[in-house]
């Protein structure tokens, strides 16, 4: 067996030094007591507001509201074509068959109702 060395230090996975020192600090102004303790708190506060009047409920999927948002943005950045864009986005997102569910949901309902008939005259297929 090798002897251990004692004057090395073997990092621990995912070590990283910006991080150690951040705690180093965090725990040294801990320490320094607790009039930091109130202008803390009051950071916290506002952070949580502003977290808050920045959350805004999205409009369901499926109303086509979404899609209107993101091609106004997309018109406001500047593309050539905001609605084939933002297809395309929406595409990858949902994949093909849902955002086709979601463009006409009528018409899906209407073909899924369709094929239920059809594959009742089939046989239960």
């Amino acid at each position: 067996m090798k002897p251990i060395d004692a004057g090395v230090i073997k990092k621990p996975v995912g070590y990283d030094a910006t991080v150690f020192k951040q705690q180093a600090q965090s725990a040294a102004s801990t320490s320094a007591g607790n009039a930091n303790n109130a202008t803390n708190a009051s950071n916290a506060a506002d952070q949580q507001k502003r977290y808050q009047t920045m959350a805004k409920p999205l409009p369901p999927l499926g109303t086509g509201v979404r899609f209107q948002q993101l091609t106004s943005e997309l018109a406001a950045r500047g593309a050539r074509n905001p609605k084939a864009l933002a297809a395309y986005i929406g595409r990858k997102k949902y994949g093909k068959t849902r955002f086709q569910q979601l463009a006409n949901p009528t018409k899906t309902k209407r073909q899924a109702a369709q094929q239920a008939v059809i594959n009742r005259l089939k046989g239960g297929r």
